[in-house]
C-alpha cells in the first residue's frame, strides 16, 4: 500500500479543518497498489517490462477525477479510475503519482538498462540461397534451397552484438540444442536439419550484470519455392454433385495453398502436406458468370456462363500462381411428385400425383436452358383406371429421346394395396428418379346383420371379416341410427367399434328395431347395412291377489296388459306355497293359470297363503318372479233364536241371534220363510240382523237368514237354523144348548 502524502508542521491546524470538512463532505483520499510491489517506497524493473498499478482510494463516487502521472511509462498520465498496466521503454529513475481532490500518493520507480538480444545474418550468405525478412514486425532468417538440397543439413552463421563483461548469452534453436555464448563474442553457427522440418524457431536470450533479461525470437525456413500441377481437370459440372481435380505439388512443408472459385464461396486453405484431390460444391449454376483466365503471354481470355478456380501456393521462399477453366456448371434435374388429395387414399376413390421436379439447368459457352424429358410409371399396372393424363414414354435410353407424359395423372382406385408411382426426369446433368407410394386403404364391407335379445337386454353385434362377403379391416368403427319402432323403447343413434344398444319390448310379442349402419376404416366409409334386433317381450306380471271362499277354488291368469302387465302368448306359471299352518289344500303346480283349493276353520283375522311364482314364456329369456296372495273368506252362520208358539191372530217376538256370525268380510243378511220346515224358503224383504215377524198370525210358519259375508268383493253366503213361529187355535167356548 502507498500511504499518503505528508504535509509540514505549520499546516496542521489547516489540515484538521480540512479533515473535518471533508469528514462532513466524505473526504476522499488517494491510494493505489503496484504489481509488482514496492520496496521501502521504490519499485525496481527492467527496461521494456510493466507495472500495474490499481487504485484503493477511499471516498470516491462516479464523479469523482482520477490524476495519474506515471513518468517514462506508457501510458503517462490517465484519468479513469484504471487499473493500468505501464510499459518502461528507457532506463532511468522515475515517479509515479495518484491525485485525487487535492489528496496525493506516489511511488518511486526505477528503470534498469537491459542489453538487447539481436542476430543477423552474415552477409556472406546471401549469395548462397540465404535471406532475411521482416514481416508485420517479425525478423525471420531462410534458406531457399539453390546451392544443396533444403531437406538436408543447412548451416547458417550468425552475427551478434559484442556484449559487455558480466552478460551471459544462450540461444535455443529450436531443434532441442542450445548454445551458450560468452561475452565479447560477434558470431556463431548452427547446422538444421531439413530431413526433420524445415521449420525452427530460435530464441535467443541475454541477461545483463544487473540481472535484466531481452529475449528475441527468430523463426527459421528452410525449402524451395512451391509448385503446381493440376490433373483431372474437366470442363463440366452438375450440382449437386462436387467438382473435382487433383493439385500435385513439391510437397514443401509449411507452405500455403489458396483455391479460389469466382463463385461468391469460401476460398479453400490448404498447408502442405494435404490430400491432392480438391471438390468443391457448386451451389449455383455458372448461366451468367464470366470466367477470366490468363492465358500464354500474358492473354487474358474471358468465357461466358462459366467458373474458374484460382490456386495461389506461397512459402517463405515464394508463391506460384495457376488457374482451372472455363467450368460449365449445370444443375441436375430433381424428381419431386406430390399427391393429392393423400398418399393414403380409400378404395374406389381417386388420386391425382403432379409433377413438381425441379427440371435443373443446361448451360454451355453459348447457351443456358431449362430443357429435360419425363415419364411416369406405377407398379403394380393393374388395379386402378387412369382417368386422366398421360405417362410419356421412356423407352429410350437418351433422354432426348423420351416422350414426356402429362404434367399430372388421375388415377381411380378399386383394389386395395400398395402402388409406387415413378417418376424420372432427365436433363444433361442425367437422369433423376422419385417414388410416390399411393396406399388405397379398403373399404368396409359389412353384409345385414342380425341380433336377438330379451327385452330389458343389451345387444352387441361386431361383425366379423370373412373375406369375400364381409372385408371388416382392422379399426373398423360403425355409427349407427335407428328406425323408430313405436312398440320398443331404447332406441338410439351411437358410435363405436361394435353396435350396442338396450332395447325394452312394449308389447307381449316380439318386435324388430332396425339400425342404419355406416361402416368406417382407417378413415374410410363403406356402404351402409342393415341391423335388425328382435327384442322378445320380457314377461312383467305385478303380484296378483285372489280371494275365494272357504273351501272353494282359486284360478289366477294374469292378462295382458301393457306395459304395466306383459304377457307373451305361451306363458306358464310354476308355484310354491308359503306354508300357513291354518290353512289346508295348499300344494305346488305348474301350468297356464295359478289353481288351487284351500279350506280353514278361522273366521278372523282373514286367513292368507303367499305363493311364489315363476313365470316362463320363452327358454332363452329368463324367468320372471312374482307372487299369489288368495285370501280365504271363511264364515260362520251363527244361531238364531228360538221357536215361539202364538195364538191364531197373536204378535210372536222378533227374531234375533243369540250367536251372532264370525267372517273376516262385511256381512249382510236376508231373512226368508217358509210354511214347511223343509222348505222351500222365500226371502221375506228383511235384511236386518234381527226379524220381527207381523202381528195377527194366523199360519205356522219356519225361518232362517242367509248370512253374507263380503271380501274384495267376493260375497260367500251361509245358511242359519230355522226356527218357528207356531199358531194355535183360538179356544173355542161352548156353552152348550141354550
Amino acid at each position: 500500500m502507498i500511504s499518503s502524502k505528508k504535509y509540514p508542521l505549520h499546516l496542521i491546524w489547516q489540515s484538521f479543518v480540512l479533515v473535518l470538512l471533508s469528514a462532513f463532505s466524505h473526504a476522499q483520499t488517494a491510494s493505489f497498489t503496484t504489481n509488482p510491489t514496492d520496496v521501502n517506497g521504490t519499485i525496481t524493473i527492467c527496461q521494456g517490462q510493466s507495472i500495474t498499478y490499481t487504485s484503493t482510494s477511499t471516498g470516491t463516487n462516479q464523479n469523482t477525477d482520477y490524476d495519474w502521472n506515471f513518468q517514462g511509462g506508457n501510458p503517462s498520465s490517465p484519468n479513469n479510475e484504471g487499473p493500468y498496466t505501464v510499459n518502461y521503454s528507457s532506463s532511468g529513475t522515475y515517479t509515479s503519482s495518484l491525485t485525487i481532490n487535492g489528496s496525493t500518493a506516489s511511488v518511486n520507480v526505477t528503470v534498469l538498462s537491459s542489453s538487447a538480444a539481436s542476430l543477423t545474418l552474415n552477409p556472406v550468405l546471401t549469395n548462397f540461397g540465404f535471406s532475411t525478412s521482416i514481416t508485420n514486425g517479425v525478423t525471420s532468417f531462410k534458406y531457399c534451397g539453390t546451392a544443396f538440397p533444403f531437406s538436408g543439413n543447412v548451416q547458417f552463421l550468425f552475427n551478434l552484438p559484442s556484449y559487455p563483461a558480466g552478460t551471459t548469452t544462450s540461444i535455443a534453436w529450436g531443434d532441442g540444442t542450445t548454445s551458450n555464448v560468452n561475452a565479447g563474442t560477434t558470431s556463431v553457427n548452427h547446422t538444421f536439419n531439413g530431413a526433420v522440418t524445415n521449420m525452427y524457431t530460435i530464441t535467443m536470450t541475454v541477461t545483463n550484470a544487473a540481472g535484466c533479461v531481452s529475449t528475441v525470437s527468430y523463426p527459421v525456413f528452410l525449402g524451395v519455392p512451391p509448385t503446381i500441377q493440376l490433373s483431372g481437370i474437366g470442363n463440366n459440372a452438375c450440382i449437386p454433385s462436387e467438382y473435382a481435380f487433383n493439385l500435385n505439388t513439391n510437397n514443401v512443408p509449411n507452405t500455403t495453398y489458396q483455391v479460389i472459385f469466382n463463385d461468391n464461396s469460401t476460398a479453400l486453405t490448404l498447408i502442405t502436406p494435404f490430400n491432392p484431390l480438391i471438390t468443391h460444391p457448386f451451389s449455383a449454376t455458372s448461366c451468367g458468370t464470366t470466367a477470366v483466365i490468363s492465358g500464354q503471354g500474358g492473354t487474358v481470355i474471358s468465357y461466358p456462363n462459366a467458373y474458374a478456380a484460382s490456386i495461389i501456393a506461397t512459402n517463405a521462399c515464394g508463391s506460384t500462381f495457376s488457374s482451372i477453366g472455363p467450368i460449365y456448371v449445370s444443375e441436375s434435374a430433381n424428381s419431386i411428385a406430390s399427391v393429392a388429395p393423400s398418399p393414403t387414399i380409400c378404395q374406389n376413390s381417386s388420386a391425382t400425383i403432379t409433377n413438381n421436379s425441379n427440371p435443373g439447368g443446361n448451360v454451355s459457352g453459348t447457351s443456358c436452358d431449362t430443357t429435360n424429358n419425363f415419364y411416369w410409371n406405377v407398379i403394380p399396372s393393374t388395379g386402378f383406371t387412369l382417368t386422366s393424363g398421360s405417362y410419356g414414354d421412356g423407352s429410350s435410353p437418351f433422354w432426348p429421346f423420351w416422350t414426356s407424359g402429362s404434367q399430372s395423372l388421375t388415377m381411380n382406385f378399386t383394389v386395395p394395396g400398395t402402388y409406387d408411382v415413378q417418376l424420372m426426369v432427365a436433363n444433361g446433368c442425367g437422369i433423376d428418379s422419385s417414388t410416390t407410394t399411393i396406399t388405397v386403404v379398403p373399404l368396409p364391407i359389412v353384409p345385414p346383420q342380425t341380433a336377438t335379445i330379451c327385452s330389458g337386454a343389451q345387444f352387441n353385434v361386431s361383425p366379423v371379416n370373412n373375406p369375400p362377403t364381409a372385408i371388416i379391416p382392422n379399426g373398423t368403427t360403425y355409427s349407427w341410427v335407428p328406425t323408430d319402432n313405436p312398440n320398443v323403447t331404447g332406441e338410439a343413434t351411437g358410435n363405436g367399434s361394435s353396435l350396442t344398444g338396450t332395447l325394452n319390448n312394449l308389447t307381449n310379442v316380439n318386435q324388430v328395431v332396425n339400425y342404419t349402419v355406416t361402416p368406417t376404416a382407417n378413415g374410410c366409409q363403406g356402404p351402409p347395412f342393415n341391423l335388425a334386433v328382435t327384442v322378445i317381450p320380457s314377461i312383467v306380471i305385478p303380484n296378483q291377489t285372489a280371494t275365494i271362499c272357504n273351501g272353494g277354488t282359486f284360478s289366477v291368469t294374469p292378462i295382458n296388459a301393457p306395459p304395466t302387465t306383459i304377457v307373451p302368448a305361451g306363458t306358464a306359471y310354476t308355484w310354491t306355497p308359503v306354508d300357513n299352518p291354518n290353512v289346508t289344500g295348499e300344494a305346488t303346480g305348474t301350468g297356464t293359470s295359478i289353481t288351487g283349493s284351500l279350506s280353514t276353520t278361522l273366521t278372523t283375522p282373514t286367513q292368507t297363503v303367499l305363493y311364489n311364482v315363476s313365470a316362463t314364456a320363452n327358454a332363452t329369456c329368463p324367468s320372471t318372479p312374482f307372487t299369489v296372495t288368495v285370501n280365504i273368506n271363511n264364515i260362520t252362520p251363527g244361531v238364531i233364536g228360538v221357536n215361539q208358539s202364538v195364538c191364531s191372530g197373536g204378535n210372536p217376538a222378533p227374531f234375533t241371534f243369540t250367536t251372532p256370525p264370525s267372517a273376516p268380510g262385511t256381512l249382510t243378511y236376508q231373512w226368508q220363510s217358509s210354511t214347511s220346515a223343509a222348505g222351500p224358503f222365500a226371502n221375506i224383504g228383511a235384511t236386518t240382523a234381527s226379524y220381527d215377524p207381523p202381528a195377527n198370525f194366523t199360519v205356522t210358519t219356519f225361518y232362517q237368514v242367509v248370512v253374507t259375508s263380503t271380501l274384495n268383493g267376493v260375497a260367500c253366503p251361509i245358511t242359519s237354523n230355522v226356527v218357528s213361529v207356531t199358531v194355535n187355535p183360538n179356544p173355542v167356548v161352548n156353552a152348550g144348548a141354550d
